[in-house]
C-alpha cells in the first residue's frame, strides 16, 4: 500500500458511510480532526497517482455528482460545509477525471461557491490550511481579475509554499491568459510557446 493511499484510507475506514458528505469527506481530507495542524499538506493532494484518483473515485464520485447538479448548495451554511462544497466541486473533479475536460467542469461553481464563502465570512471560522482550498477557485480560474484576488488571499495566510504555488499559476495567466496545462484535456492546440513552455517540468501543476 501507498503512502498517500495509507493517509486517505486512515481518515475513511472508520466512517460510517451514512455519515453527512461534509464529516466524511473532511476527515478524508485533512485527517482525524485530533490531529489536524494549521499547515499540515497532504503528499497526495496536488500530484498524479492512480491509486489515489480510483481511491478517491471510490469514496465520492457520487458525492461530486450531486454537488455539480446544485444538490449539495445547502453545504454552503456552515463554514465546514461550505469548505467541503469547495471541494466536491474543485480539487475533487481533477483526481476523478484526471486528463479529461471533465476534470474542469466544477470550476464556476466552486468559484461562486469561493465568492459565497467570502461574502459571509465562513473562511474566518476555518485554519489557514483549510482557507487555502477555498481561495483555489480563484487561483485556477483564467481570468487575470481572479488571479489578482487569489494572490492576495493566499498571501495572506503567511505561508510561503502556498504563495509561490498561487504565483506560478497567476504567471502562466499573465504570460499566456489561460493554462496550457489544460490544453490537451480541452482540446485546444498549444502555440509554439506554450510547448516550449510545457517542456520545463517546473511547469507541470
Amino acid at each position: 500500500m501507498t503512502d498517500p493511499l495509507r493517509a486517505i484510507l486512515a481518515g475513511a475506514l472508520d466512517l460510517d458511510p451514512i455519515l453527512p458528505v461534509s464529516e466524511r469527506l473532511l476527515s478524508v481530507w485533512f485527517g482525524p480532526k485530533a490531529e489536524r495542524d494549521e499547515t499540515a499538506t497532504q503528499s497526495w493532494w496536488f500530484t498524479s497517482s492512480d491509486v489515489v484518483d480510483a481511491t478517491l473515485i471510490a469514496l465520492f464520485s457520487q458525492d461530486v455528482g450531486n454537488a455539480l447538479s446544485g444538490r449539495l448548495d445547502a453545504l454552503l451554511e456552515t463554514p465546514p460545509g461550505a469548505l467541503s462544497l469547495v471541494l466536491l466541486l474543485d480539487p475533487l473533479p481533477r483526481h476523478l477525471w484526471r486528463g479529461h475536460s471533465r476534470a474542469f467542469a466544477g470550476d464556476g461553481r466552486a468559484r461562486e461557491t469561493a465568492i459565497e464563502i467570502l461574502r459571509r465570512g465562513h473562511d474566518r471560522g476555518l485554519r489557514p490550511v483549510e482557507r487555502l482550498f477555498c481561495y483555489l477557485p480563484f487561483v485556477h480560474a483564467e481570468d487575470p481579475l481572479d488571479q489578482e484576488r487569489g494572490l492576495a488571499l493566499v498571501e495572506g495566510l503567511g505561508h510561503a509554499p502556498w504563495y509561490a504555488y498561487a504565483v506560478r499559476h497567476a504567471e502562466a495567466i499573465d504570460r499566456f491568459g489561460r493554462f496550457p496545462q489544460r490544453n490537451a484535456a480541452l482540446g485546444r492546440p498549444s502555440t509554439p510557446e506554450e510547448e516550449a513552455y510545457l517542456r520545463d517540468p517546473a511547469n507541470q501543476f
